[in-house]
């Protein structure tokens, strides 16, 4: 973390940022993180760091303590522009369980990461995961399987979707 810190490497100040945002969110650290997201993006070009910004500016965790959705909505258009994939990531999540303005349409989730899977089956493993959350509510053993496609393809992180299957779920 420290050479994050003091490195003068744009990703490197993204990286800082969402650890900041991530591991310690109060008051300070937060203006820490947008400010160091803030660089990233207007100076570095860091498209993934327009995406995080979003995310606080919706959330109100800016410098202003309150949510802006304007900001948020413009700093998403211009992270998807930049071609980011945490804004593609977040706009995929966000649109399975309606969340951060995000209409909720698990449904085309699906449609598109099917389409996307069958064309590119050795895709970032992180996808058959979206796609197991995106079908859980309708299909769980298929949401299983995906899950475990996921695992396979290293995506640890899918160990938490496996447990809200098995917490929701009579399996």
């Amino acid at each position: 973390v420290e050479r994050l810190k003091n490195s003068e490497d744009y990703y490197a100040c993204y990286g800082y940022g969402r650890w900041l945002y991530f591991a310690n969110p109060d008051g300070q650290s937060l203006k820490e993180a947008q400010e160091k997201l803030t660089l990233a993006a207007n100076y570095g070009y860091v498209s993934d760091a327009f995406a995080a910004l979003s995310e606080m500016y919706y959330d109100g965790t800016v410098d202003t303590d309150k949510a802006n959705l304007e900001m948020h909505a413009f700093l998403m258009y211009k992270a998807e522009q930049e071609k980011s994939e945490l804004a593609q990531y977040m706009t995929l999540l966000n649109t399975i369980y309606g969340d951060y303005g995000f209409e909720k349409n698990p449904a085309t989730v699906a449609d598109i990461l099917k389409k996307h899977l069958e064309k590119h089956p050795d895709s970032d493993p992180i996808y058959w995961d979206l796609l197991g959350q995106a079908i859980e509510d309708t299909d769980k053993d298929e949401a299983y399987k995906c899950y475990m496609k996921a695992l396979k393809a290293g995506n640890n992180e899918t160990y938490y979707s496996l447990v809200h299957l098995f917490s929701h779920n009579d399996l």
